[in-house]
Formats: structure tokens, C-alpha cells, sequence
């Protein structure tokens, strides 16, 4: 009996520890049944209306599934509850009901902010957009890329006054962004750049981008790769970019592809390497159809292009397709610019030549 009474005590004791610890598991379960993390399975969030407004709850995707508001799922309240996520990849495509639609900017979308997400307008596969985003003519950019492990494809940025996607590291607690596919894409009647790489800060690295399968028509540069774009931005690296099989269509003084580490005066020590320019077809540019400089702005010192093939194009352009540009010359006062390494074959050029 002496021994019998502890060992029950003992009993009662444990079966208590195991109701708390089931109550607290409980409790717990209902408190992050919306945190994500690595091993969260990939979601996709579909949107439903042509809408601007942000009036359902984007707190999270999760909770913009469950309460979307009166009209649907917005592109913007989309890429606003994404941004919560930090754990699996995500993508947001658009519904079957969407196929052919425009949806008319009023402002730039909301930014990417957050690693691993496809935004995906290719409804029915084909490689086609299916969806046009259209800034008529008086807003800016449609979409700025501050993230890694990011997919953009099958949309149609159409009439916007100065680019329709933009990558740049903004955050200042974000200095590297790697991994991005731009790809299946029309870019129509813009302002500035179509699609737009540049560093608005210093000691940034932006890598591994592939442009692909693209078409432009009608803008002052299809797509423009500045490592230096703001006061200040020097140390940068752009590196290992392919920009492949695309289509870039222009009337006018304008530019099918341009490269340079300075995009403003005094800027210094900037790196653009590892780039590859194939299988492209470029026509109609009245200024230079590749221009690559490695001063471009006066007062630049100690920047460096290297590793550039440009092989497999189909190039017209007058009076000039490929322009190399080194030493400063484009720059006064500037030195110490380089460009090296660099590999032009089998393109076929015609209404212009190659410039050096």
C-alpha cells in the first residue's frame, strides 16, 4: 500500500502533463496554421478581376482566398498578400475568364519585394500573353523586381512612359539578386525601356537572368543592363545574363540592346560580365541595334565589361548594328574604362556594320 499511493500520485501527474501538452498543441495549431516556411507547399493564387482596389484581406494568401472581397481577386491584392509569404515559391496566374483581358493601370503595381514567385498571364499554354497590362499612356512602370527566384512570363505591357519591368536591389538590406526569368513577353509603345536592369546602390550584385523569347516593338531601348543608375551606385556587378531568341522590332532613333556600367556621371568600378546575346532578331534601330560602352558618362573611372558573345543574331539596322565603345570615349574625363573579351560570330548583319 506505502508503495502504491506515489506511484499514483505519480500517474495523475503525467496524465495532467499530457492533457496541457495536448490542450497547448491545440491552442498552438490555431496560431500558425498561416506561417510559412521552407517545407510549406507551393500555392497559387488566381486572379479574378480587372480591378485595381485592394478591399479583401491581404494579410496572406490564405487569408485573401478566404475573404477576396465583393469582386474577386485583384492583380494588385495578389501581389500584396504574396508578399507575407517567405517560404515556398508561389505563383499567381489569372482565370479562364481573364483570357484576352486588359486591365488598365492607373499606377505601378505593387513591387515584388519577396524571393520565389512566377506571375504567369499564359492562361492556355500556348506561349502566348493572355493578359495586358496597360498604362495609357501616363503611368511609368508597370512592374519593379526587388527579388530573387522570380518568374515573369505571358503578359503584355503595353503603352507605358518609361518601362514596363524594372530589377534593381532597392532595399538597402537586399544587395543581391540572382536567379530571374523574363521570358514569353510583348512590350509595346514604350516610353524609355521596355525591360530595365540597373544598381541604384553600391557594392549590389544582380546575376543569373535570362531574357527569353520576348517580343519589343516601339521604344527608345528594348532592354537597357546599367550597373550604375543613381548617385553614388558604384562597386556593382551585373553578371551572367542571356538574352535569347527574342524579337526586337523599332522605328526611329532608338536602340535594340544597350550595355554599360555607368548610367550617370562619376560613377566608378562597376562590373557588367558573362553575357550572352544569341538567337535574336533585331530590326529597325536608326541609332545603334547592340550598343556596348564601357564609360557612356562623363567623369566614370575603372569600369569593366568582359565576356560578351554576341553569336546567332539576325540583325538590320543603319547605320550601325553592333557598336563597342571603350576607353571613354563616349565619357570626357573619364579612364581607366574597359571593355575585353569579346566574341561576334556567326550573326547575320545587314544595313550596317560593326563599329569599334
Amino acid at each position: 500500500m506505502g508503495g502504491k499511493e506515489p506511484f499514483e500520485r505519480v500517474l495523475r501527474l503525467a496524465r495532467r502533463l499530457a492533457s496541457l501538452l495536448i490542450i497547448g498543441l491545440l491552442l498552438g495549431s490555431g496560431t500558425i496554421v498561416n506561417a510559412q516556411d521552407a517545407n510549406t507547399p507551393p500555392r497559387v493564387l488566381s486572379v479574378t478581376s480587372l480591378s485595381e482596389e485592394i478591399n479583401g484581406d491581404v494579410s496572406n494568401p490564405d487569408a485573401l482566398l478566404s475573404d477576396p472581397g465583393a469582386d474577386g481577386i485583384s492583380l494588385p491584392e495578389a501581389l500584396t498578400a504574396v508578399q507575407a509569404d517567405t517560404g515556398a515559391h508561389e505563383t499567381i496566374n489569372f482565370g479562364p475568364s481573364l483570357s484576352g483581358a486588359v486591365i488598365r493601370l492607373s499606377k505601378t503595381l505593387p513591387p515584388i519585394d519577396r524571393n520565389g514567385l512566377t506571375l504567369d498571364g499564359d492562361s492556355d499554354e500556348d506561349g502566348l500573353p493572355d493578359i495586358t497590362l496597360d498604362g495609357g499612356g501616363i503611368v511609368s512602370q508597370a512592374l519593379l523586381i526587388h527579388a530573387s527566384d522570380v518568374v515573369i512570363e505571358g503578359l503584355h505591357f503595353r503603352d507605358l512612359t518609361w518601362s514596363g519591368i524594372e530589377v534593381n536591389p532597392s532595399q538597402q538590406d537586399a544587395r543581391i539578386i540572382d536567379n530571374l526569368s523574363l521570358r514569353h513577353n510583348i512590350f509595346t509603345n514604350i516610353g524609355e525601356s521596355a525591360i530595365v536592369i540597373s544598381q541604384n546602390q553600391n557594392h549590389a550584385v544582380i546575376r543569373n537572368i535570362e531574357i527569353s523569347d520576348n517580343t519589343f516593338q516601339d521604344y527608345r531601348f528594348g532592354i537597357k543592363l546599367h550597373a550604375g543608375f543613381a548617385p553614388g551606385a558604384n562597386d556593382n556587378e551585373i553578371s551572367n545574363v542571356s538574352i535569347l531568341t527574342n524579337t526586337l522590332l523599332a522605328s526611329g532613333h532608338s536602340v535594340g540592346i544597350f550595355i554599360s556600367p555607368t548610367g550617370l556621371a562619376g560613377i566608378s568600378r562597376n562590373t557588367i560580365k558573362d553575357i550572352q546575346i544569341r538567337g535574336n532578331t533585331i530590326d529597325g534601330h536608326a541609332n545603334s541595334s547592340v550598343l556596348i560602352d564601357a564609360a557612356n558618362q562623363a567623369d566614370c573611372s575603372d569600369n569593366l565589361i568582359s565576356n560578351i558573345t554576341i553569336a546567332d543574331n539576325q540583325i538590320n539596322g543603319t547605320p550601325v548594328t553592333i557598336e563597342l565603345v571603350s576607353v571613354g570615349e563616349s565619357g570626357e574625363n573619364a579612364a581607366g574604362n574597359r571593355l575585353t573579351n569579346v566574341t561576334i560570330t556567326d550573326n547575320t548583319l545587314t544595313g550596317g556594320g560593326i563599329q569599334f
